[in-house]
Parts: C-alpha cells; sequence; structure tokens
C-alpha cells in the first residue's frame, strides 16, 4: 500500500506495523538519504522479516515519501554590499554573501527605493542605469537560497554625481545637446557683442540665467549668437542669430552692426524664425547694440 507522509530528516526511523493472524510484528527501519534532491518525491520499499516465530511471516510495505528537507535549511549570510562606479546616471552594486553547501543561492534582488520594490539577478553584481543626477538612492540587497531562506542587508545611502558643465562657442551655427540624466540643469547664455568703430566699442551682449527641468534622451538646441562687424565705410551684416544690419551713408555716419542674440530651445530655428514657437525657449540673451560715428557737416 501507499501512504503519503512528511517526512522530517531529524528522526529517520520508520516504524511498521503488520498483523499476520493473531500475531503483530512491529519492525524499524532505519532510512538514510544521501544526495536528495529538496521536495522530491522517493519510493521507499521497507521490507520486514520476524523468523523467530513458528510460521515464517514475510512482510512487504511500500510507501511514499515526500522529503521536505527546507524547513530548517539556513539562511544565506551578506558579508559585505560595495557601491561603485558611480556616474551622474548610474551606479555599480556588488555583494559578498555565503551559504550552506547544501542550500546554494540561487537569486540576488536589487533595490534603489529602500526596499519597495526589487530587481532580480543571478548574478552577485547589478548596475542601476538611467538615475537622476544629484540624487541619492537606497541601496538594499535580498539574497536567496535554494532552502526558500533569505536574507536583506541594511540600507546603504549613495548619491549620484553631478554632470560637468558643457560649453559652447560660437560657430556660425546651431549646436545640440542630448539630456544625459532627468533632472534640474542650470542654463547661463550671453548674447554677441556689438560691432565697434575705431576706438568705440560696440555694446555687450546680455546675460541671463535659469534653471530647467530637462528630460534624459531629450534634444535641445543652442544658437550662440555671432559678434557684429565692425564699422566700415560698406553695409554690414548683423552677427548670427538676429544681429541687425549695419547701413554706411556718407552723409551721416559710419555704423557697427548689433550682435546676434544666444538662445537654448527645444526646437530648432534661429530666433527670427520662433515667432510661432516661442513656448519652446527655454532661455534667451539678446546681442549688444553696434557703434556709430556721426558725420557732420
Amino acid at each position: 500500500m501507499r501512504k503519503n507522509r512528511k517526512y522530517n530528516y531529524k528522526n529517520p526511523f520508520k516504524q511498521f506495523t503488520k498483523e499476520k493472524g493473531s500475531v503483530a510484528v512491529i519492525v524499524t527501519v532505519t532510512i538514510l538519504f544521501f544526495m536528495v534532491i529538496l521536495s522530491t518525491t522517493y519510493m521507499i520499499n521497507a521490507i520486514m522479516r520476524q523468523s523467530q516465530l513458528k510460521s515464517q511471516i514475510s512482510l512487504k510495505e511500500s510507501y511514499e515519501e515526500t522529503l521536505d528537507l527546507t524547513q530548517n535549511a539556513p539562511a544565506p549570510t551578506i558579508n559585505d554590499v560595495t557601491i561603485g562606479n558611480i556616474t551622474y546616471n548610474s551606479m555599480q552594486v556588488t555583494v559578498t554573501a555565503s551559504s550552506s553547501s547544501a542550500y546554494p543561492i540561487i537569486q540576488y534582488e536589487y533595490s534603489s527605493d529602500g526596499g519597495s520594490t526589487y530587481i532580480s539577478s543571478t548574478s552577485s553584481s547589478y548596475t542601476f542605469s538611467g538615475l537622476s543626477f544629484g540624487t541619492t538612492y537606497n541601496i538594499v540587497v535580498r539574497v536567496l537560497n535554494s532552502g526558500n531562506k533569505t536574507v536583506t542587508s541594511s540600507s546603504k545611502s549613495q548619491t549620484t554625481t553631478i554632470p560637468s558643465a558643457s560649453t559652447f562657442a560660437y560657430t556660425g551655427n546651431y549646436q545640440t545637446y542630448t539630456v544625459p540624466s532627468t533632472g534640474k540643469y542650470k542654463l547661463e547664455v550671453w548674447g554677441a557683442q556689438g560691432g565697434s568703430v575705431t576706438s568705440a566699442r560696440g555694446g555687450y551682449g546680455a546675460y541671463a540665467v535659469g534653471e530647467v527641468e530637462l528630460q534624459e534622451g531629450n534634444n535641445i538646441y543652442i544658437y550662440v549668437g555671432g559678434e557684429g562687424k565692425n564699422a566700415t565705410t560698406t553695409d554690414q551684416e548683423g552677427g548670427y542669430n538676429g544681429g541687425g544690419l549695419s547701413v554706411y551713408s556718407t552723409v551721416s555716419s559710419e555704423r557697427g552692426s548689433g550682435g546676434g542674440a544666444t538662445h537654448i530651445a527645444t526646437t530648432s530655428g534661429i530666433i527670427s524664425t520662433m515667432q510661432d514657437k516661442v513656448s519652446s525657449i527655454l532661455i534667451l540673451a539678446g546681442g549688444g547694440g553696434r557703434r556709430c560715428i556721426l558725420f557732420i557737416f
């Protein structure tokens, strides 16, 4: 007959009772297990014989055992958690853990929010990416072994770095910047200087500064204004990105041209084309005025 029984490995002794007529035979069988697979069903055959009775009695009882050896499995141990390779949007977490050879580690779980959510991995190292710069994260690691036992590390705080400032000089064309990490960015812009006349210097461009929230992966467009042209006896174009034109006149004056504006926007276009895209302009600084000399007759 078959019997489904829970096996307690602390007491590997089984007692069987079989009646044969008026004789009850009780035999204890010791069962030793080596290299078993946890929570696996095994067929155990026990054959009991009693030869001291007048009549030979041969008894055989067969049953199934489901071995549950995990109830007393020891939990794994976390020896150390280190955080390295820290950038403005990523950090690498490495855990050193150990477990009994009978119950090896089968899974690592990593959290960057103090244990509210976890990411599972079979590796003892994990890199969090897509983080916000200048932000503090609370790192927690959980380790699971084959005995279904876990251990959780204490929380470790780590702050991502701040990206280095990017500087854009005048090129005569727009430049793009891809936002490396979601966060608040400081923007500073200077308009270009206006054109000069002999020793009379053109006016400086305006300065503007502000902060704006940008999303990782988005492109922004930078237009650095061009300096105005110095006064000559011919007409002069204004500086790149909106500088005022200089028109020469023999009866009035010599004039330099105006400096171009500098602006940053989420859509492309020089400042003169942005009438319908004003909301996309993140920051703007106007160019400097021109210098002129009057001729008096």
